[in-house]
């Protein structure tokens, strides 16, 4: 193979990899609801289920790998919860 072809070959498939990282959707973070918005730590139990805590004691959860989240209500915290550690869907730490 000519270097001419050699070059136009790799330029090609430069050019390729670039256009499929272009063409893939950007990744969007989606905030259920406005108070809620500043979330500090993440904790992830498995594929399907993670607990995300952050201002005004606020501790969401997802079953369904991040698609969809609910308030989790633990009596009446107002304070910011800064980390988060779930050893199983059931039992874990706000701190």
């Amino acid at each position: 193979m000519s270097k001419s072809k050699s070059i136009l070959l790799f330029v090609l498939l430069l050019t390729s990899g670039q256009v499929c990282l272009v063409a893939q959707q950007p990744w969007t973070w989606s905030i259920p609801y406005e108070r809620w918005s500043d979330l500090k730590a993440l904790s992830v139990v498995n594929a399907t289920t993670a607990f995300a805590v952050g201002d005004f004691g606020t501790i969401l959860k997802t079953t369904n790998g991040g698609q969809t989240w609910s308030r989790q209500i633990v009596g009446n915290i107002s304070v910011t919860l800064r980390g988060v550690s779930f050893a199983d869907a059931n039992r874990g730490l706000a701190v």
